[in-house]
Parts: structure tokens; sequence; C-alpha cells
């Protein structure tokens, strides 16, 4: 009973000073000096940062790459761009719509409000249900003695094998693109005319396609080196993790180059080491600067050294550069604009692009034209801004206000279940890789189950093809679940006989 007190009191005191700080955050936003026009989306904004802060630090012991978490995380970094925005830009920063200042910033903060709509249900169904299955397994475990499922081993010569397969295949097509390019291979500087290549050509979708094979061995090779523990060949796997984000990055893509490196990240936090926060924190604004400048390579034409010396490395200056190119607030007040005064809600029409979702582009062409009101058509369609609808708009766009928190609470009971059954499968490393790139890629619109096909199921295939089943070993005797929010509960030295 005192273990248990002693453990408890640390968590309600976090909780007691995160509650503190969050009301002086917002004491703070009501006292700020900024224009009066956007007062009000000032508070907003730091409202919403307040709700997704509340979530991340309420758990006990909050694992950054647990759903909950990386979801609270994100939309911080989200909503501080946007703060940022309109501390450095004030008037400007509001939505590019019609209407006065005023209505401009209604919208602006009814935007900010469907987000937080969106995620508290979502916060609110992950943490009921996650109590609920700890509650269930406990009475399980009171009842009969579990134990965890063996872990499979992989096979070094099938790894070899898919290794090899995935590099024919990324250099066929990346050695296409570097033709139909021009310009030398490690040249920073060609993310403008890397994107000319393919942009306007649906035909060449193989193309894209084709090169992403290249993070299939780096992350199965990631899960194998951080499960060993063996310093050698991590860094070997950090430094092609690299060049392959390099190379992509060339094509004038940037999220298909850092989001595998995601994933990356999380395959060492479970595998190997816990991330700690600071570093992720660190992490992600020198990914701020990093795109700041890369926009002004692919839509300037500089070159990357020119571009970096005029990006700035101020916080809030780099945030706010970083939402104008985003627009993350516009995304969501598009829609509102025009649904339901201008426009009747969509009723699903968003979703119908999963119907012919397997049929390759490049055999059809206009294939994205024949669905206009698809999440990554509509807001061209209504205002030709090319960018994908974020999914709490989208449930609104197509099912009204009682979409959003019914989308929430959705995907709430969806990430705890696939954290669970990751959880349950801890120290498998193959389970470990599909978990983040489920986590990372993968949302409930045709985006998310094209991100699905591109990179989970290759993964999924391949490891049917490494995984054979072996007696585990004594070490291997773990409990059954780990404590909510626990994150890493094992030495890497323990995972060490599973790695190939």
């Amino acid at each position: 009973m005192t273990g248990m007190a002693e453990r408890t009191t640390p968590v309600l005191v976090r909780r007691a000073v995160t509650g503190v700080l969050l009301v002086l955050g917002l004491v703070y936003a009501r006292s700020v000096d900024v224009e009066a026009s956007v007062a009000h989306v000032h508070f907003a904004v730091v409202l919403a940062m307040s709700v997704s802060a509340l979530f991340l630090l309420w758990t006990r012991a909050p694992d950054p790459f647990s759903p909950l978490s990386y979801t609270s995380f994100y939309l911080l970094y989200g909503f501080f761009g946007i703060l940022a925005s309109f501390v450095v830009r004030g008037e400007d920063a509001l939505p590019r719509l019609p209407g006065s200042t005023g209505e401009r910033a209604s919208l602006a903060v009814d935007s900010v409000l469907l987000n937080v709509v969106f995620f508290a249900t979502y916060g609110v169904v992950y943490l009921l249900a996650e109590r609920r299955r700890i509650r269930r397994e406990a009475r399980e475990a009171a009842r009969l003695e579990l134990k965890p499922p063996p872990l499979p081993r992989w096979s070094r010569p099938r790894l070899l094998i898919v290794t090899a397969a995935c590099l024919l295949v990324f250099a066929l097509t990346y050695g296409e693109f570097q033709r139909r390019l021009g310009f030398p291979l490690f040249d920073a500087s060609t993310l403008r005319a890397g994107k000319a290549v393919w942009r306007n050509d649906p035909s060449l979708s193989w193309m894209i396609r084709g090169t992403q094979f290249i993070f299939v061995p780096v992350l199965l090779w990631g899960g194998a080196a951080f499960a060993s523990g063996h310093r050698g060949r991590m860094l070997g796997v950090l430094a092609g993790a690299v060049v392959a984000a390099f190379l992509i990055s060339r094509m004038g893509q940037r999220g298909t180059a850092v989001y595998p490196l995601i994933a990356l990240v999380g395959i060492y936090h479970y595998g190997y080491r816990r991330v700690p926060w600071s570093a992720l924190a660190l992490a992600t604004f020198l990914l701020v600067v990093y795109v700041n400048a890369t926009t002004r390579v692919r839509t300037l034409g500089v070159s990357m050294t020119d571009a970096v010396a005029d990006t700035s490395g101020w916080p809030l200056d780099a945030f706010s550069e970083h939402e104008a190119e985003r627009s993350r607030l516009d995304s969501t007040a598009i829609v509102l604009f025009y649904f339901p005064e201008r426009r009747e809600y969509l009723l699903g029409e968003s979703w119908l692009p999963l119907t012919v979702a397997l049929v390759p582009r490049w055999l059809v062409p206009d294939k994205s034209k024949m669905f206009p009101n698809s999440d990554t058509g509509l807001l061209s369609t209504l205002v030709g801004l090319p960018a994908p609808v974020p999914l709490p708009a989208l449930m609104f766009a197509n099912f009204g206000p009682l979409g959003v928190p019914i989308g929430g609470a959705l995907m709430g009971l969806f990430h705890q279940a696939l954290y669970a059954s990751t959880m349950r499968r801890r120290g498998d490393p193959g389970r470990t890789i599909l978990y983040l790139l489920m986590l990372v890629f993968v949302s409930p619109t045709p985006l998310g189950f094209s991100s699905f096909l591109q990179y989970v199921f290759p993964c999924w295939v391949a490891l049917k093809f490494l995984e054979r089943d072996a007696p585990r070993d004594a070490d291997d005797d773990r409990a059954l679940t780990p404590p909510p929010g626990s994150g890493i509960t094992r030495s890497p030295r323990a995972a060490r006989p599973h790695a190939p």
C-alpha cells in the first residue's frame, strides 16, 4: 500500500502543477497585447493548446509514441505554429477568404474549436477504452496464468533477399527519375526541378511508388539492429536512413522523406532506448527550420546554401513561416466557409476513391479527377488549394457537426486497440514496425489507405516472409500487459536473442 502511495504522489503533484500551468496559460492569453481583431482567435488557440497538453501530461507515464501522446504532441506543434503566426503577422494570419476581418476571425475561432472537439472526444474515448482494457486483463490474469506468445525469429538470408529486391526496385525507378532530372546525384537544390519531373504527369505514379521501397529494408534492418543493440549496425541503419531520405527529398517531397524517419525513431524508442521528450521537441524545431529552407528552394529555385542563410532560426518566426506554408488553419476554415451554407454536406462522397484505390494511377491517369470531393481534391475544387483536408474538417464536410465527435471517438477506439495489441507483443520488432507505420501514416481517409498500401502492406508482406517461430528464451518471460502509458518495460539485452 505504501509503495502504491509513493508511486501515486508524483503523478498527483504533476497533475496539479499541470492544471496550474494551464490556468496561467489561459490568463496569459487574455492579458497579452495583440491586435483587437485577433484577440479572441489568440485565446482560442491557447485554449486548444491547453486541451492538447492536458491529455499529454495527465497520463501516469506518457509514452511519446503511444497514440494519445503522439497525437497530443502533433497538435501542440500545429497549434503553436498557428499561435506564432498570429503573434508575428497579426490580421494577415487570418484565413484568406472573402468577408470582413470579423467574419474571418470568427471562422478561425470555429476552425480551432472544431479540432478541439474532435481531439477531446478522441482523448476521452481513448482513455476510457484503455481503462476498460486494463481492468479486463487484470481479471483475466487473476484467473489464469497468462504468458506472452513466442516471439518470432527472422531469417537473415530472407532479409537479404527482401533487401536486394527492394533495392532493385528503388534503383530502377530512381534511376529513371535521375535520368529525367539531369542534375548531379547529390545536388541538394533540385526540389523544384525534381517535383517538375513527375508533378504534371500522373502516368509517372509508378516512379513515386517505386522509390519509396527504399524504406522497407531501412525499417527492417532498423528493427533488427535496435533489438540487437549492436552499435555498428545501428549507426549503419541511421546512415542509410539519412541517405535514403535525402535522395527522396530531391524529388520535391518532404513528407515522404521525413515520416519514415519518424517511424524509425519510434522503432529505436521501443527497441533500444527511450527517446526523451526534450530530444523530440528539439528535433521538431529543427524539422520546421528544414522545411522552411526547402520550401524556399522548391518555390524560389534558390540554392540550399542561400535558403538556409535566409531562413530564420528564431522559434516564433520559424513556426510562423511554417504555418504560412502549411495553411493548416485555412484548410479547416475553407470547409466551414462553404459547408453547409454554400454547399450541401457530401454524405460520404469523399470516400468514393476507395472504390478504385487498387487501380494504379499510371493505368488511369485521370483517376483523381473522377472524385473532385475527395480528401485530397476538395480544397482544390473549392478554392484551388492543392492540400488534403484535415480529418476533423473532412468529417464535418461529409456528416455535419455530429460527424466530428463520432470521428474522434472511432479514432480513439482504433488507436487504443492498435496500441494494446502492440504492447501485448512488445519485444517483437516486426509488430513494432507495423505499429509505428500505422500510427504515422494511416488515417481513415483515401489518402490514409493509399499510405497503408505504400508503407504498411509491403512491410507486412516482407515480415511474413521473414518470420519463423522459435522457442522463447528464459529472459522473455515478461508480464502480458505493461502499466498504462509505461512505454518501455524491457532492456535492450532482453530482445537480442530475437534479432536475425
